[in-house]
């Protein structure tokens, strides 16, 4: 398609980053006929830029949890409202799919899609066999994998949740973690961790080892993936795509629900009050306080890092971890998922 590469530019960077290229790259020029340009052409390229794609896009957070609880926050995780859900079932899950749709999943094959920033949702169709969804991941480009109690327990959607495969994911306990890192598909239970080049074929890891699968995050300069797990040595890293696991240096002083590369830094939460950090997800420390304890998820976005957990506790950090603060407007519900997308 024609331009495709400057409206994923414009989707990464902002419509007023591009339109003052657009505009400075068009003083040079006069007299130029866009219905000409070629792709390779960027002076056509940022003139059609300025004429077809100048919608802003906006930072926005969805957390989701227990009973049907969805809360959206527009600025930067400082307050939040609560959207409706039109369901009483714990949700688990939540990912931006692009185009202004976000999905969220839980109990029952729950599945649900809002293109309102998460003021509202619709259901859409129930995941087969109506697993209890523990754990949703999204690339951000539509593809989602859901995974869960129940058989089958692993589904794969290309159409962001509108329709779903079952998926053999060469594990048959619960699973209780979906991930897509460094271009992979990651799910686990307790005991084993598969992982996928495309969401529908998957192989199982060398190694399995014995622990509850949380959450996966990865440093794609180097390619290292790290696990964060909730029971035995919590987090593991793999220099292999997955296929080998090695067990960390020092492992937190309580369990980790959740982690999150940023820039040069690992990050995990959990159990407690404190935010582990490593540069190689082997040796690991803890500085940073948070204003309660008991976290279950971490993501990053526009500068800013959201932590969600239980009793409807979000904290918010805008240096990179070193310092939280406590958002508002949140309800006494555990929240067990967050996610950032930009709307228009």
């Amino acid at each position: 398609m024609p331009f495709q590469h400057i409206r994923y530019t414009l989707s990464r960077y902002g419509a007023r980053c591009a339109l003052l290229f657009a505009l400075i790259t068009a003083s040079f020029c006069s007299n130029l006929d866009t219905s000409t340009c070629t792709e390779s052409d960027l002076t056509c390229n940022t003139l059609s830029l300025l004429l077809y794609s100048t919608t802003p896009k906006n930072p926005h957070w969805i957390a989701v949890g227990n009973a049907g609880t969805i809360v959206y926050s527009a600025d930067q995780g400082r307050t939040w409202q609560t959207g409706n859900s039109g369901t009483g079932v714990d949700l688990h899950g939540i990912a931006y799919t692009g185009n202004n749709r976000w999905v969220a999943a839980g109990a029952s094959g729950t599945n649900l899609v809002s293109i309102d920033g998460g003021r509202t949702w619709s259901a859409q169709a129930v995941l087969s066999g109506s697993p209890n969804v523990f754990g949703l991941a999204g690339d951000g480009n539509g593809k989602l994998l859901a995974v869960g109690t129940l058989n089958p327990n692993v589904h794969f959607s290309s159409d962001s949740g509108q329709n779903w495969s079952a998926v053999n994911s060469q594990i048959g306990a619960v699973k209780s973690m979906a991930g897509f890192v460094c271009n992979l598909w990651f799910t686990g239970s307790n005991g084993d961790i598969s992982f996928s080049g495309d969401g529908l074929n998957f192989t199982i890891s060398g190694n399995p080892f014995a622990a509850t699968r949380e959450d996966i995050t990865c440093n794609p300069s180097v390619g290292r993936i790290v696990l964060i797990s909730a029971s035995g040595t919590f987090i593991w890293y793999s220099d292999d795509n997955g296929n080998n696991w090695t067990a960390t240096g020092t492992p937190p002083s309580a369990s980790r629900r959740s982690g999150y590369f940023l820039s040069s830094l690992f990050l995990a939460v959990g159990d407690d009050n404190k935010v582990s950090f490593s540069s190689d997800a082997v040796t690991w420390s803890e500085s940073a306080v948070l204003p309660a304890t008991n976290y279950n998820s971490l993501r990053y976005g526009n500068g800013v890092l959201v932590a969600a957990g239980n009793t409807g506790e979000i904290a918010y950090s805008i240096d990179n971890g070193t310092t939280w603060s406590r958002s508002t407007g949140l309800p006494a519900t555990n929240l067990n998922a967050v996610a950032f997308g930009l709307i228009e």
